[in-house]
């Protein structure tokens, strides 16, 4: 007890050790940590009454609830650890943590009108996002995914794959397989979102129609150092696949940091996919299926390299504006097309540049040469999987799906895209990816 109480009155003594804390009359958030620690300790092994949190005052009176305290479970009960900063904050912290106590656990909210600072527990961490720029301006954000954390613990594969969130795939396969994604930071005027952890289609979508300024990033370096750092010691090998270095820095950001952090080349490959959207998800499905194989580290790497040559993805394009602002097609031809209003097919060359593959009266015309380029294949018996992802425009993605099964025989998916493929590709675009058999099979 008399460690509890020598570490409580320290506690209580670093809000007079730093100017910022004593202007805002908080404690030092390490030191109040180490108090819970001393805390635990304390009341596992020294203390028999079941009334102990309410004999303290101190816990009492900092409004730590007494049933989350050493609440132990299997696995966490809420996916993702979420943290923003406030500026200009609207409403009081208390009135803060009432509207946001229902949308997950472990809320903390400190600070003041000027600046707050909010930690919690949450299964959508959009949603909290969503909620808190009605208070404020969000400043900052962090996601980190803790159920992914957990799995780790009891990995399927001695070999983790790591790709961007660029790549369209469901979340549940990602969670399924183990899949490690880094988000691409979306730029909307002053504030920075993470690509579908705090901002995904539907949300940018509303930016999108109130012509917010939009634009996308790598990830950052921190972020990226973070994901390594974890994964060095759990895994016997790594496993990179990113969007294609034409049209994002993400590849040459973690070559960078590979390098920095001294890595080594025989635990960890970079592989530029040199396509992005569903494209790059069907490459990550197919490593993941050769990891799952038990195929060798460095087969695997010779394969998928081998595989961005039979990879295509074709986008039927809704709205050219976007792709434009972009900078996917040239300023002049983007202005003569809207002109005539025609829309183009977009696809990736064997570098993973964009090119155009044909100019059509509208998308509908579009999507039928693509499903006519897919007839072809199949008659040549060349093509091994096919998926469709869209932009806010799931019936008609639907309907194209519908009529691929028909052609091809095979499942073909329907994904929502990233937030970053539609600043570029635009509201109600429409990609069809595949990849065509290897001449062995």
């Amino acid at each position: 007890m008399k460690a509890l109480q020598l570490t409580e009155r320290a506690v209580e003594d670093t809000k007079f050790q730093l100017s910022v804390l004593k202007k805002n009359n908080l404690v030092d958030s390490g030191a109040k940590g180490f108090y819970y620690f001393i805390f635990g300790f304390t009341k596992e092994y020294c203390q028999k009454t079941e009334n102990f949190y309410d004999s303290n005052p101190y816990l009492v009176s900092t409004g730590v609830n007494k049933n989350l305290l050493h609440r132990i479970t299997d696995k966490p009960e809420y996916r993702f650890c979420a943290e923003f900063i406030l500026n200009e904050v609207q409403i009081t912290t208390e009135d803060m943590r009432k509207r946001l106590k229902y949308q997950g656990d472990s809320l903390i909210v400190i600070g003041n009108q000027k600046k707050s600072k909010i930690h919690i527990h949450t299964n959508s961490p959009k949603n909290v996002l969503k909620s808190l720029e009605k208070f404020g301006e969000v400043t900052y954000q962090k996601v980190d995914d803790m159920l992914m954390q957990y799995l780790v613990t009891k990995r399927k594969s001695p070999i983790a794959i790591v790709t961007d969130s660029i790549a369209d795939l469901p979340s549940s396969y990602l969670l399924e397989h183990q899949v490690h994604c880094l988000p691409i930071n979306i730029l909307s005027d002053n504030q920075v979102f993470l690509d579908k952890l705090t901002l995904d289609a539907k949300l940018i979508k509303e930016k999108i129609v109130n012509k917010q300024n939009l634009s996308t990033a790598q990830p950052t370096i921190p972020s990226v150092d973070a994901l390594l750092s974890f994964l060095e010691d759990k895994y016997e090998h790594v496993l990179v696949l990113t969007v294609s270095s034409e049209l994002s820095g993400t590849y040459q950001l973690i070559a960078q940091r590979i390098k920095e952090m001294g890595l080594s080349e025989k635990w960890i490959k970079l592989i530029d996919s040199k396509t992005n959207s569903v494209a790059q998800g069907l490459l990550v499905k197919r490593a993941v299926s050769l990891i799952e194989k038990n195929i060798e580290f460095e087969i695997i790497v010779k394969k998928l390299k081998n595989l961005r040559s039979k990879t295509f993805i074709y986008v039927a394009v809704a709205d050219l504006e976007p792709m434009i602002q972009s900078g996917r097609i040239p300023q002049k031809l983007g202005r003569v097309l809207k002109k005539l209003s025609v829309v183009p097919i977009v696809s990736l060359d064997k570098s993973g540049r964009g090119v155009l593959k044909g100019i059509y009266l509208n998308q509908k015309h579009s999507t039928n040469k693509i499903t006519k380029i897919i007839s072809g294949l199949v008659e040549k018996h060349e093509l091994e999987e096919v998926a469709i992802a869209h932009v806010s425009s799931y019936e008609n993605a639907k309907m194209l799906s519908d009529k691929v099964k028909i052609i091809t025989g095979k499942p073909c998916d329907v994904i929502d895209s990233s937030a970053a493929i539609a600043i570029s590709a635009g509201i109600g675009s429409i990609a069809i990816a595949g990849i065509k058999k290897e001449e062995n099979e």
